[in-house]
């Protein structure tokens, strides 16, 4: 059986470990995740609210 090191899915979460000079959302420590949705926002499916429809949709994971 081969075992992946490699963590699949799309969903992910993490704590702020370090910021950079110019960071000012977040601070070391902080609980975050991250949007793992793109959509261009200009088609008509977009526009009409529909954002998990969209013509150009991408999810983090499953590109």
């Amino acid at each position: 059986m081969r075992v992946s090191r490699t963590s699949t899915g799309h969903e992910f979460s993490g704590e702020v470990v370090e910021t950079g000079a110019d960071a000012d959302l977040f601070d070391e420590g902080d609980l975050v995740t991250a949007e793992v949705t793109n959509y261009c926002g200009r088609c008509q499916i977009c526009r009409q609210g529909f954002h998990g429809h969209c013509e150009s949709f991408e999810q983090l994971g499953f590109q």
